[in-house]
């Protein structure tokens, strides 16, 4: 990124209106690049296919066409408006003039091409890069086929508790326009990367199971809660991801030093042992980075326990909800809470209570979360129904 205020006295000014295309990749040659002084503007590949996807958002300082005009080389993106935007538009018309006139905006423009250069992320809009791909979710298994763990083997990465697996998720209908590409600045290393992200105004959910996991049409939010930074493996629940503490970052560097020879998690990979990595490491890294990280953990365990379950690992799926009580009932009994959220903690405890042999326990919290009038009413509802089924169960067990 280059400072703006130092181009303000440069002639070579340009406007575009919102939405325009100001480089086009289908275009075989530029002889142009831009620098962004006002608004803004996004970086797409494919741009107006069904397989399009979103590089960069390029702000005031970003800058783009460098290779095209400096290289000759083929355009890679194309660059459209997002707002009015003004830009500096250095042509070979034009380029020795600004070299010549304005040395020190010259040295920012090198220094900012050697840190591009540099920058993993950033090389997206250079001609070389690889085309991106959609992050990848294989389908849903039909209700009744219920899934298996794959044979045990070595695992992934030792970031994993012992009997972690190799799994294969079951498939469902997937629907690729619940999903963004968005660019993410790591809070520890500074690194850019792009991450796909939940459209959560379009979700549409179809049912909440008693541990309140909420069933969405054409997705599931699991494989989408962590994010991670594939430079330093800094790793976070996706929307608390920018709040980290940066006062603790050589700490997280050290955490997770072990698993970066180890582990590959490249912005676009979606697999299985992929999800399973960024819950895990989102696990080692928050407590370190974040006040009160007790809740944030407990919903990491919760979602790696259903994670477990859709892979058919019953075993591991009971480690995870061990996990996942363990914690929410810490967060019950230490952390202040507002009363909607002590009722969401009381349904969920109560459902994992009761799942794992604690069964008087679980009846407790379910009737704590179904009797909180300042909590809400669907939690309500759901709890009143669960007592309901636990009822009606015991009723057929034989009498002792």
């Amino acid at each position: 990124m280059i400072k703006v205020d130092l181009l303000k006295n440069l002639s070579f000014f340009k406007n575009f209106k919102e939405n325009t295309v100001i480089i086009n990749e289908n275009d075989e040659m530029g002889n142009q690049m831009y620098i962004v002084l006002e608004g803004k503007a996004t970086a797409y590949r494919n741009f107006g296919k069904p397989d399009q996807s979103t590089l960069l958002e390029l702000n005031p300082g970003d800058f783009f066409g460098e290779m095209t005009l400096f290289l000759n080389k083929p355009l890679a993106a194309t660059v459209v408006a997002q707002s009015p935007l003004k830009v500096l538009e250095i042509t070979r018309n034009n380029v020795y003039k600004f070299f010549e006139n304005d040395p020190g905006a010259t040295y920012l423009l090198i220094q900012a091409l050697c840190l591009r250069l540099e920058n993993p992320v950033e090389k997206e809009l250079l001609p070389e890069a690889k085309p991106e791909s959609k992050p990848e979710v294989k389908p849903e298994a039909k209700p009744e086929k219920k899934p298996e763990a794959a044979p045990s083997q070595d695992p992934v990465s030792n970031l994993f508790p012992s009997g972690h697996k190799h799994y294969a998720l079951p498939e469902f209908a997937f629907k690729e326009d619940l999903i963004r590409v968005e660019v993410m600045t790591c809070p520890i290393c500074g690194n850019k990367f792009s991450a796909p992200q939940v459209r959560t105004v379009l979700l549409r959910t179809l049912s909440i199971d008693y541990d309140m996991r909420r069933r969405y049409d054409g997705i599931d939010v699991t494989h989408y809660l962590a994010a991670t930074c594939p430079k330093c493996l800094f790793s976070a629940i996706a929307d608390k991801f920018s709040d980290a503490s940066k006062n603790n970052a050589a700490q997280v560097l050290e955490a997770t030093a072990p698993y970066r020879k180890e582990l590959n998690l490249s912005d676009e990979k979606l697999d299985v042992d992929a999800i399973f990595a960024r819950l895990y490491l989102a696990i080692v890294c928050m407590p370190i980075c974040y006040a009160n990280s007790i809740m944030f953990i407990a919903r990491l365990w919760i979602n790696i326990s259903w994670l477990y379950r859709d892979c058919g690992d019953e075993e591991m799926e009971r480690y995870a909800m061990e996990q996942a009580l363990k914690s929410y009932l810490n967060a019950y009994t230490t952390v202040t809470l507002d009363k909607k959220t002590e009722q969401t903690i009381c349904m969920i405890a109560g459902e994992l209570s009761y799942k794992l042999g604690e069964e008087n326990e679980g009846k407790k919290l379910l009737f704590a979360a179904k009797t909180n009038r300042e909590g809400a009413a669907l939690i309500s509802n759901l709890a009143e129904d669960r007592l309901m089924e636990i009822k009606a169960l015991e009723a057929k067990k034989p009498a002792n």
